[in-house]
Order: structure tokens, then sequence, then C-alpha cells
């Protein structure tokens, strides 16, 4: 027992690390999201870029005081907010002729980062499994247990929805049909103590 709690808690600090890195890569995902909406918009906007990014700097800070205000501002909605500000301020300041190209321009390089630490993070969970699977062995109880909690995780569940793992799925299947196993030889038992009766 003692020595599955010191694997337990490896998978633990494992499970921990690749949990922070997929909850900032949503994070930064949801950011850009909103950040690409309001550049839709302002590509068919009027206002110049600098008076048309100012005005969703402001309404981000007026939706931050409202919820501030009633005292429904999770940490997580805070730094959402700052990071969005943030960006929108950095378009407005490094786009020296005021123009949507530009901003365009400094929003594909933003993705183009994002893209590489996306695949940073990708290759950490690959990682994982490899490791996990040369210490415990690739049909270890301590795999599966790393397959269940990355599904009860919300962000790693969301990390492997959004930008996919093959190791994951792979492993999801063979769970699956441990699973499955384990059913019919339930109802296999089953069968045998009614025989019996």
């Amino acid at each position: 027992k003692a020595v599955f709690d010191e694997r337990y808690s490896l998978l633990g600090l494992i499970l921990e690390t690749v949990g922070s890195q997929a909850k900032k890569i949503l994070r930064s995902d949801d950011v850009f999201t909103a950040v690409s909406e309001i550049l839709k918009q302002l590509k068919e906007s009027e206002e110049t870029a600098d008076a048309f990014l100012e005005k969703n700097i402001n309404d981000i800070s007026e939706r931050r005081k409202k919820l501030q205000a009633a005292n429904s501002l999770s940490a997580e909605n805070d730094t959402y907010f700052t990071m969005q500000t943030e960006s929108l301020k950095k378009y407005r300041e490094n786009a020296q002729n005021n123009s949507f190209d530009e901003i365009k321009a400094i929003f594909n390089s933003d993705i183009e980062v994002f893209k590489n630490d996306v695949k940073e993070v990708k290759t950490h969970f690959s990682n994982m499994f490899v490791f996990c699977e040369n210490v415990f062995g690739s049909a270890s109880r301590e795999l599966l247990i790393l397959v269940v909690e990355l599904a009860a995780n919300p962000f790693t569940a969301r990390f492997i929805s959004a930008f996919g793992c093959e190791e994951y799925h792979r492993h999801d299947k063979e769970l699956m049909f441990y699973e499955r196993r384990n059913e019919l030889l339930d109802e296999i038992d089953k069968l045998e103590v009614d025989k019996t009766e």
C-alpha cells in the first residue's frame, strides 16, 4: 500500500503540472476568441482603430466593475478581463498607422506564439504518458488512474477535447475495454450464481 501511495503521489504531482499548463492555454484561448470577435467588429466599424479599441477597453472595465460591485468577480474572470485589456492596449499602442491591417498582423503574430505554446503543452501530455508507461507499465492501474483523472479535471479534459492527445485516446479505449471486460465477467458470475440456485 505504501508503494502505491507513493506512486499515486507522483501521479498527483504530474497531473497538477499538466493541469496548470492546460488551464493557462485554455485561458489564452478564451482571450484570443474574445479579441478575435472584437477585431471582426473593428474591421466593419467606421471608427478609427484607436477609438474603437479604447471603447472596448472601457467596456471591459465597466463589466469588471459591475461584477465587482455585485461581489461576483472571480479570480479567473479578473485574470480574463486583465488579459483581454492588455491585448487590446498592445494592439492600440503598436499600430503606428492606426490601421486594421497592422493590428491584424500583430494579432496573427500572437496566434503563432500561442500555437507553439499549445504544441509544447501537447508534447508535455505525450511525455507524461511515455514516462508513466516506462515507470509503471503500459497496462498498469496507475495509467488507468491517469486517464480517469485527466477526464475528471475540467481543464485537462477540455484541453484534450480542443487540441487532442493521441496517447490519452489510446489509453481511454483500453480503459473502456477493461471496464467492459469487467462488466462481462460480472454478468458471467451472476449467471453462474443463478445456475447454482
